[in-house]
């Protein structure tokens, strides 16, 4: 369904603006599971429209999420059965995990160049922490996960797999969630019922306010 769909929308697209730039949207999180989802996916592509699929961008969500039908986190993929092997089965304290953060998009990227998406630029355009501060996430400790993820991303390089026109850097635009939103308020970065800016957003001023991220 999704190829059919991303064919259209392309072609259309293309047709109104050959200029414009396509992305491929994101799925959840950058995981071993969700990325056998798009290699069946890139498979039927091809299968069906006889070449490879085309995209000006990939896009993910920057997550940490359980893939368990059923349970906490992200589920699995439609079409996938819950007897796949390389669901990511974690606990909920796992979900700021930064190795875990850090290992989803390096894999991702070392397949987006074995995939011939080398030359693609990559977006987080999701990423934070959407559990409560009952399960050990305060606003001082997702600050800090901010800070550190935000400064990870900013120089992670890799000669082999990176985007080559950006220094080989794995990624190259991302997106915190959320500046507010009432359904996952753990990550907002101001609170709008007491009109003031929380200790996240305050980390997310000074990281942007010292970082040259925004040249690039």
């Amino acid at each position: 369904m999704f190829a059919r769909y991303y064919h259209d929308y392309y072609q259309k697209i293309k047709e109104i603006d050959p200029t414009a730039k396509v992305a491929v949207g994101g799925v959840t999180q950058p995981s071993l599971l969700r990325m056998k989802y798009l290699d069946r996916m890139l498979l039927h592509y091809r299968e069906v429209y006889g070449m490879d699929l085309p995209a000006d961008w990939w896009t993910v969500h920057g997550y940490v999420l359980r893939e368990q039908t059923g349970s906490w986190g992200a589920g699995i993929p439609i079409g996938m059965s819950q007897d796949e092997p390389l669901g990511l089965l974690i606990e909920p304290v796992q979900h700021g995990d930064i190795e875990i953060f850090k290992n989803q998009i390096v894999n991702f990227r070392s397949w987006m160049a074995q995939k011939g998406f080398r030359e693609c630029p990559l977006a987080i355009t999701e990423m934070g922490i959407l559990l409560p501060a009952e399960f050990g996430f305060s606003e001082e400790v997702i600050g800090q996960y901010l800070e550190t993820t935000f400064s990870w991303l900013n120089t992670a390089s890799d000669p082999d797999f990176g985007y080559p026109p950006d220094d080989y850097r794995l990624v190259q635009r991302w997106a915190w969630f959320s500046l507010s939103d009432p359904e996952f308020p753990a990550s907002d970065l101001v609170n709008l019922q007491d009109d003031r800016i929380t200790r996240i957003g305050i980390a997310f001023g000074l990281f942007t306010a010292r970082s040259q991220w925004y040249d690039r």
